[in-house]
């Protein structure tokens, strides 16, 4: 038990610290070392890997990024993007447009997927008009991990909480779309007032129109299909790792596009990660770790609702910022099994987990890859973010645990 408690503290403090000195390592590198140190060391035999590994978790996550590979190629958020910057009038309509149109599309494609296919039309569309892009990034960076909270598919932490919570894709919508909702029209309110000269100050202009790659529509409309599918099918209450696969092979065979294309648009690094990170913690409860803490960690949260869901959320919002949410949500799930009000538990670590991401520059993935694509063009430094990413995640924090509260309190 010593060995695997020392592998598991040893995997997370390399994710929090992103280095060791000399060595270059990762959080991808991080995850697979301590599994590889959990198989080596015996704390999990290699026959039990493979029930480690969740492969509900894995397998949606593929589903999903195969079926967002086709509509990207379809060159259907292009598409959306340019739509978006040909309509607005002034750079408080662009701010809001690009902030519910991001958020609501991170919600069922992926947050991360949203910011790497907005950024750059972004830029191109900004740049004519001569006004600051940092404001602008910011917000695609805030309202794509704001609107991913509402969804099962927003992130990927949302879709490991989806699979082991066991919480119909309804439920989990219906009870965090009003937190989203409402933390998108927060986060026009926080980067207008930040920014308010760029934002308010500005008078009315004619937008250049970007270019678009143009429409595949054969291939979008079975992509749009193809989604659709999944989505009556998540609804249905179909198994989710069944039914994002199912889509996924369906446009594999209908959409007749080059294998090595597709599969080279698939996230492995994220898989691997995941997968490592799953080995971690399976070699953790085979040698006993937890177990000791489970009791005190219940009786911990084991107030009212509204409490537990203040309290689990502080320590999420805490946990995410040291080590990332993915991470934090992987080591906090075995301490809500048996919680009581288990389900508003869930919901809780996904609402904070995805906001918390907006609390600083490095917070979230979505972050990271908005500023690594504008990296050549725009400049976004740490106080740029950090003026609208403080007071932005504790009020949609706020605002998370209230309506959370409220929920419980009415539907119990």
């Amino acid at each position: 038990m010593i060995i695997a408690l020392i592998i598991l503290i040893f995997t997370y403090l390399v994710i929090a610290l992103q280095k060791i000195p000399r060595i270059p390592i990762d959080m991808i590198w991080a995850s697979l070392i301590g599994a590889a140190l959990m198989i080596l060391s015996g704390a999990l035999p290699l026959s039990e890997v493979p029930k480690a590994l969740d492969w509900s978790t894995l397998l949606l996550l593929l589903g999903m990024m195969v079926v967002i590979a086709h509509l990207e190629l379809a060159g259907f958020f292009d598409w959306v993007a340019v739509r978006i910057v040909a309509s607005v009038r002034s750079p408080l309509q662009l701010l809001s447009l690009l902030i519910f149109t991001s958020g609501v599309l991170s919600a069922f494609f992926v947050n991360d997927t949203i910011c790497l296919l907005f950024t750059p039309i972004l830029l191109q569309t900004i740049k004519p008009l001569g006004l600051r892009p940092a404001p602008y990034l910011i917000a695609l960076a805030t309202a794509s991990n704001i609107g991913s909270a509402m969804s099962v598919t927003g992130n990927p932490q949302n879709v490991f909480i989806g699979i082991h919570s066991g919480m119909p894709y309804l439920s989990f919508l219906i009870a965090l779309a009003p937190v989203s909702l409402i933390g998108m029209v927060l986060n026009i309110a926080v980067v207008a007032l930040v920014y308010r000269k760029e934002i308010l100050g500005h008078g009315v202009f004619h937008l250049v129109r970007p270019v678009s790659s143009g429409l595949n529509r054969p291939l979008l409309i079975k992509g749009l299909i193809a989604s659709a599918g999944a989505a009556i099918g998540f609804a249905a209450g179909a198994p989710y790792a069944l039914t994002a696969m199912a889509a996924g092979a369906a446009l594999f065979l209908a959409g007749r596009q080059n294998f090595l294309t597709i599969i080279k648009k698939v996230n492995w690094r994220l898989l691997a990660f995941f997968a490592g990170l799953f080995i971690v913690m399976g070699g953790a409860r085979q040698a006993g770790v937890m177990n000791g803490l489970l009791d005190q960690v219940h009786r911990a949260l084991g107030g009212s609702t509204a409490l537990m869901i203040a309290q689990l959320s502080g320590l999420t919002v805490l946990l995410s910022n040291l080590v990332s949410n993915v991470p934090a949500v992987i080591l906090i799930e075995p301490f809500l099994i048996g919680l009581p009000g288990a389900k508003w538990a869930w919901l809780a670590l996904a609402m904070s987990s995805t906001l918390a991401g907006n609390l600083t520059l490095i917070g979230s993935v979505a972050n990271l890859i908005v500023v690594h694509q504008a990296r050549y063009e725009a400049r976004v430094t740490f106080m740029d973010y950090l003026k609208v990413g403080v007071p932005l995640t504790l009020l949609t924090l706020g605002v998370g645990i209230g309506v959370l509260a409220l929920e419980s309190s009415v539907f119990g």
